[in-house]
């Protein structure tokens, strides 16, 4: 349907393989309005609620069409497109859709659907007019997802003066039944403070509540032993609640998985619960030997290039240090 789309190249991947699953259903998404047509690798990521499918709409050549699509599934053999999510042209969603119902707030008992926003043309984002035009979070009510309204676009991470929020690769939302709030998290692409957490209670508001949390500093997380675990910076996560407490697993790529409770999720109340480090030998990728497999920073490399500018100055302070330097983020 939309063709066949990995990161890197053809090399060092698991081949492909299909056990115990069938298709019993495919759906032909229409071109979003104003591109090429070309829809080969277009969707980036998917999340569902109820008889809804909700899948993002990843960078294309030319820029336009990014946003998403709501695909009705109630008949699983026969789904269909009603709708389209649009995000401002310039910008592109990819993974960490989510839909969520608030337990707090005006929008409470309602469908909230979330993506990221991530920059391939700072220009053409630029000319839509708008007074933020790149990068944050796009939440929209889809309560009716026929008809679903734009609560807020581009919000996000803009220290106060930034006329447009950080580029975000992530975002996952959770309610928060301690304080009656519901919250984000966010990947901030483009600082060392990499872990945004915002407070959507308010969801036409959302208000930034913690953008100090760089995990290297405060937690120590990077790979002491490993001169080729290098890449430290946040990828992914997702918050749980267990009994009362709120656990985030923040997936740190060379850093390994690191919990944190963040039932207060206020500056200089999250701490750590535990993180992982990777062995010094990993005997999986020995045992699987014959199978060619690239090295963790070959992939990191490979998935992350274009968000891995020079690093920073104030980061290489010695040769031992250049080791253990993790890459900042930019806009990919």
């Amino acid at each position: 349907m939309l063709g066949d789309k990995q990161h890197g190249l053809n090399t060092g991947h698991f081949p492909a393989k299909q056990e115990d699953v069938a298709v019993i259903g495919t759906v032909e998404l229409s071109a979003p309005e104003g591109t090429d047509g070309d829809m080969t690798g277009r969707v980036a990521d998917v999340s569902a609620h109820g008889d809804y499918a909700y899948l993002t709409s990843f960078r294309s050549n030319d820029c336009l069409g990014g946003g998403a699509w709501v695909v009705d599934i109630s008949d699983p053999t026969a789904p269909a497109e009603v709708n389209f999510l649009p995000t401002t042209d310039g910008n592109y969603a990819a993974e960490g859709s989510q839909v969520i119902t608030p337990a707090y707030g005006p929008y409470a008992g309602k469908q909230l659907f979330l993506h990221q926003n991530e920059t391939c043309n700072a220009a053409l984002a630029q000319a839509a007019g708008k007074p933020r035009f790149l990068g944050g979070i796009n939440i929209w009510d889809v309560t009716d997802p026929s008809n679903a309204t734009m609560l807020v676009e581009h919000a996000g991470d803009t220290d106060g003066v930034r006329q447009n929020p950080r580029t975000v690769h992530s975002a996952f939302a959770w309610n928060s039944h301690g304080d009656g709030k519901v919250y984000v998290v966010l990947v901030d692409n483009e600082e060392f403070t990499d872990v945004d957490i915002m407070d959507i209670t308010d969801p036409a508001n959302p208000v930034m509540v913690n953008d100090t949390l760089d995990l290297w500093d405060l937690f120590g997380v990077q790979q002491e032993q490993r001169s080729n675990l290098t890449s430290v910076f946040n990828h992914d996560m997702m918050v749980y609640r267990k009994g009362e407490r709120y656990i985030m697993n923040v997936n740190y790529w060379d850093g390994g998985y690191v919990l944190l409770d963040v039932t207060d999720p206020t500056p200089g109340n999250i701490t750590l619960i535990a993180e992982s480090d990777y062995a010094d030998l990993d005997e999986e990728r020995l045992a699987r030997s014959r199978v060619h497999r690239s090295s963790p920073r070959a992939r990191a490399t490979r998935h992350r290039s274009r968000r891995t500018p020079r690093l920073p100055a104030r980061r290489l302070t010695s040769a031992s240090a250049a080791t253990r330097c993790r890459p900042a983020r930019v806009s990919r």
